[in-house]
């Protein structure tokens, strides 16, 4: 039996040492509960791989990536009192605890918004639970 040189996706030479992600998704673009705490569990599943700081608290970024849910950041963003028209995006931006550091770096990121001709409709503090 001869192997014939064909492209593949597949090819050992690209692993390395890394213990990589977790992918979770739903076809169908249906709501669930139960897929984001699955999400969230497989996330916390992670730390093992050194995503967290020497504090315990503070981590690398690793989240979960949602499907946008129009209706619940409308809903948001109508009780923080921010307009948003019929096209909008939302992020999510990690300012200093030191105020005068977070005014700088939220005028520099509106500057930067400005250069592309974006306009923020508002900033939403986000609610938190924590003892760091």
């Amino acid at each position: 039996m001869t192997r014939r040189n064909t492209p593949r996706l597949y090819d050992p030479a690209f692993e390395h040492d890394s213990c990589g992600f977790g992918l979770i998704a739903q076809i169908g673009n249906l709501p669930s509960r139960w897929l984001v705490d699955q999400a969230f569990a497989a996330l916390a599943r992670m730390a093992h791989r050194g995503g967290i700081n020497a504090d315990g608290v503070t981590g690398d970024g690793s989240g979960i990536l949602l499907y946008r849910a129009e209706p619940w950041l409308r809903a948001l963003a109508d009780e923080a009192g921010i307009a948003l028209g019929d096209r909008f995006a939302a992020g999510l931006v990690f300012l200093d605890r030191d105020e005068a550091r977070a005014q700088a770096a939220t005028l520099q990121f509106e500057r930067v918004l400005a250069e592309e001709n974006l306009v923020p409709a508002g900033w939403r503090d986000v609610p938190i639970h924590g003892a760091a």
